[in-house]
């Protein structure tokens, strides 16, 4: 198992989105700008606030602006960052179960490390060994510099350490700074952007984390490495023993195959050469959630369609 796990702050560990769009929406009303929906933000944010600032504001904007707004911004957010801020469902409960391990847990964010340091003191206690955000003497990610201050900090090696992320930019960090990397589907982005940047894992849930946190060698996490997206593991065929999980998984996709020919079988068919009225696409169905689509990405959890 790793001996070191390095968390993303902000759509990893901390459901943050609220309290950033509140605060930058709060700035552009001052402003006079349009406000934006809470929604766009899970784009604005991830490299830093001073790039949040940049991407809310206005087309055209001069750095004038931006620095006025980057002060009204860190007034407000100062106050209220911990208004609607929680962490993920599971996520204090992996944190235990790593620490119990002997597992050290670190954080790395591209937000002011005063920022960082408050909001894990607040919402993990002691819980994390180490904590390095921007303005801690490091470029911000995807530079693997505070990454590679951890791992030498942790006293542990390259190989046995592992980056969690919901953004891109944090697979890049983990990839830049050499070390295994597993991207957090709960977070601000999505299965698409994090599978495109070919993580080592991809975790679902903080339950999935722990297992690959935790896989025993040539187990799991072996299983993970082969079959890195999600829609690799579903179509595949295993032979042999396989995890229950696993087992559970390609059960969904047999189950899914079958109702996915129900469709097909029940498609308009020619009789005696009248063409008959076309029906709608037909519907597939997600693997995971079972939510019918005729979309390639399921609309509910991000997951790829049945073929």
């Amino acid at each position: 198992m790793y001996k070191l796990v390095i968390f993303d702050l902000d759509g990893t560990l901390l459901n943050t989105i609220g309290d950033l769009a509140a605060a930058g929406n709060h700035t552009l009303e001052v402003m006079g700008f349009p406000q934006h929906p809470e929604e766009s933000y899970r784009h604005f944010v991830g490299n830093g606030i001073p790039k949040l600032i940049e991407r809310m504001l206005p087309a055209g904007h001069d750095k004038e602006t931006e620095q006025k707004a980057y002060d009204i911004f860190m007034e407000y957010y100062s106050a209220h960052k911990c208004d609607r801020t929680k962490p993920y469902p599971g996520i204090p409960e992996l944190i235990r179960k790593l620490r119990a391990a002997g597992i050290k847990c670190a954080a790395n964010s591209n937000k002011a490390h005063e920022f960082t340091q408050e909001l894990i003191k607040l919402s993990f206690g002691d819980e994390f060994d180490d904590v390095i955000g921007f303005g801690a003497g490091f470029p911000a990610k995807p530079d693997p510099g505070a990454a590679h201050e951890l791992i030498r900090r942790a006293g542990v090696q390259p190989s046995e350490a592992l980056y969690v992320g919901d953004s891109n930019v944090d697979i890049q960090t983990g990839h830049n700074a050499g070390i295994d990397v597993c991207g957090a589907l709960w977070g601000f982005r999505g299965y698409e952007e994090l599978s495109a940047m070919n993580p080592t894992y991809l975790a679902k849930d903080a339950a999935e984390l722990t297992r690959i946190s935790m896989a025993i060698a040539g187990e799991q996490r072996e299983i993970d490495k082969n079959y890195r997206t999600i829609g690799e593991w579903f179509v595949s065929e295993y032979e042999g023993e396989i995890p229950d999980a696993v087992r559970d998984l390609v059960e969904a996709v047999n189950t899914s195959k079958a109702k996915i020919a129900e469709l097909e079988a029940s498609k308009p068919r020619k009789d005696d050469g009248a063409e008959v009225e076309a029906a709608a696409p037909a519907q597939k169905i997600c693997p995971i959630c079972g939510a019918a689509s005729d979309s390639k990405f399921c609309p509910q959890c991000g997951a790829p369609m049945g073929d």
